[in-house]
């Protein structure tokens, strides 16, 4: 299916297509501001954490939007790498979403592709500095 949802520059529209997906380009993409919606901690398990081992597993989520018609989300799931100097929140896994990215003849991209380009445009972003103050904020 060739279907084309580019933003619409003078009124910020996007399309949402019959299977649930926004279909944007990945330059459109780069372009639309997107705030933070909701981050928190997964709760730990016991095996997270051991005496012999005096780490525990720090993890959570992080979701992203954009004020779009309709809205853009973005979300993944990170950890607390305590091995590296200084600390450095990773992402974990795939991100998911709404959106499904397209090449510049429309067409879609491959699903394994579509989250490849959509985590690297993550880790573009700083993401980071952002994730570990509102997280610093919400449990203290």
């Amino acid at each position: 299916m060739n279907i084309s949802n580019d933003l619409n520059h003078q009124n910020n529209n996007f399309h949402v297509s019959k299977d649930g997906y926004i279909r944007i380009r990945e330059e459109s993409l780069a372009i639309v501001h997107m705030e933070h919606l909701d981050s928190g901690l997964f709760s730990t398990h016991d095996d997270d954490y051991t005496k012999e081992s005096s780490t525990c597993i720090v993890c959570g989520y992080t979701e992203w939007h954009s004020k779009t018609q309709p809205s853009i989300s973005i979300g993944w799931d990170w950890k607390l790498n305590n091995l590296k100097e200084p600390l450095a929140y990773e992402i974990v896994g795939e991100p998911f979403s709404n959106i499904l990215l397209q090449d510049e003849a429309f067409e879609d991209l491959s699903m394994d592709v579509n989250l490849k380009r959509i985590s690297d445009i993550i880790k573009s972003r700083g993401w980071n500095n952002a994730l570990e103050s509102l997280i610093t904020q919400k449990y203290q």
